[in-house]
């Protein structure tokens, strides 16, 4: 019994303190908006995310894997990705007028997100860091105490989407939720993102830094474009006759 509580709570207070900031993520992901993925959606995407971090510690530490860490950095171009399509969408809604909707279309999350691939996605580059932390716990695991780390992180992960949602359905944090998840969440991601390539020492690889460069050059120039195309339209729709 000793051996349970001694694990249990190690496990609890490695994954509560690595992730952390994953809640405030959640809490965007299930705040609605008009590109936010489903509630279920959000649940496997997080399951599966934490999986994949899981599943990689493991395998490092059987040394059947080593990922270098400016390629772990090079995950801080998901959530950059993630932002700036974000960022697209929101103007584009800005610009647009509202349309009624379509009963014969299904009812599907839209944007980037908007999937079980897109949140497991973000939960991976955000937990790209935590591989190292949970190695080193995992080292010192027997098959027993693995087992119960492994069933509490399951756990976790579950208790950890419920609070988020019911967070979310909080009427003093609904509202400035929505709006953050609206106005400034793209700013966020694209934050959380630079500081993964910040953190993860990416600029002293150059090959790794170029590609990086490369992709925010490429993301960037595309959101322009969607920018200068929005603008024209909406000039043209201007001084089009009523």
């Amino acid at each position: 019994m000793d051996a349970f509580y001694q694990a249990s709570v190690e496990a609890t207070t490695v994954f509560s303190a690595t992730n952390i900031d994953d809640l405030f993520l959640l809490m965007v992901c299930f705040s609605p908006s008009g590109s936010s993925p489903r509630p279920w959606q959000v649940v496997c995407g997080q399951f599966v995310g934490i999986g994949v971090l899981v599943a990689v510690s493991l395998l490092s530490l059987l040394g059947r894997v080593a990922i270098p860490e400016g390629l772990i950095g090079l995950l801080g171009l998901f959530p950059i990705s993630l932002g700036l399509s974000q960022l697209g969408e929101t103007f584009a809604e800005q610009s647009s007028a509202p349309k009624p909707p379509d009963p014969a279309a299904p009812n599907l999350s839209k944007g980037v997100m908007a999937g079980i691939l897109g949140v497991a996605g973000l939960t991976i580059a955000n937990g790209g860091d935590n591989i190292s932390v949970y190695v080193a716990m995992l080292a010192t695991s027997d098959p027993f105490r693995l087992r119960i780390i492994l069933g509490m992180f399951a756990l976790l992960t579950g208790l950890w989407c419920l609070l988020a949602w019911w967070l979310t359905q909080t009427p003093a944090l609904a509202r400035p939720l929505g709006r953050f998840r609206r106005d400034l969440a793209p700013l966020a991601l694209v934050g959380i993102g630079v500081v993964v390539l910040h953190e993860s020492h990416i600029l002293t690889h150059p090959a790794l830094a170029m590609v990086a460069l490369l992709s925010v050059g490429v993301m960037a120039t595309s959101l322009i474009w969607q920018l200068r195309s929005l603008l024209a339209a909406r000039r043209l729709s201007g001084i089009a006759p009523p």
